[in-house]
């Protein structure tokens, strides 16, 4: 988020400009199209593998007036098995990285491991995705509770 603009109205207006893009929340419904790139979704869409057909559903959506896209690796419905951190990055990356120079509208990932989402933020820098210490520790484990997420920081 590059800016938030307090509007002084009540604290249910913000002002936020996200990936170039200004929304004010609270002065409509936005929409957020989701793609699920996992085998095993709770809502039934996960497209797994399919990598084209992830962009494509989402490239669909912004078309369709989606506000934002959001990228999800890993499902969280009942009974799910976790994965681990280096293969959340495997479903997500070539998807967010397409979507974000392919569509019109911000993209976000939604992720709760820490190295996923610096691994976003750093790739969003148009730094060197591959330099990303993030990454580099993500692929020395094979655990997602081992893991020590490295910020990345184009600094």
């Amino acid at each position: 988020m590059s800016g938030v603009e307090d509007t002084g109205l009540d604290n249910r207006w913000v002002i936020a400009d996200i990936g170039g893009h200004r929304f004010d929340w609270g002065s409509r419904t936005y929409v957020m199209g989701i793609v699920n790139v996992t085998p095993d979704s709770f809502s039934g869409d996960g497209l797994g593998d399919d990598r084209e057909a992830a962009v494509a559903q989402g490239l669909r959506m912004a078309a369709d007036g989606a506000d934002l896209i959001d990228v999800g690796g890993e499902s969280t419905r009942p009974g799910h098995v976790p994965v681990t951190t280096a293969e959340e990055i495997a479903r997500t990356e070539e998807v967010v990285r397409r979507l974000s120079k392919q569509s019109t509208v911000p993209v976000s990932i939604d992720a709760t491991a820490a190295a996923v989402c610096s691994l976003m933020v750093w790739m969003s820098s148009s730094m060197s995705f591959a330099d990303c210490p993030a990454r580099r520790a993500s692929e020395e484990t094979s655990s997602a509770t081992t893991a020590k997420p490295r910020p990345c920081s184009p600094a």
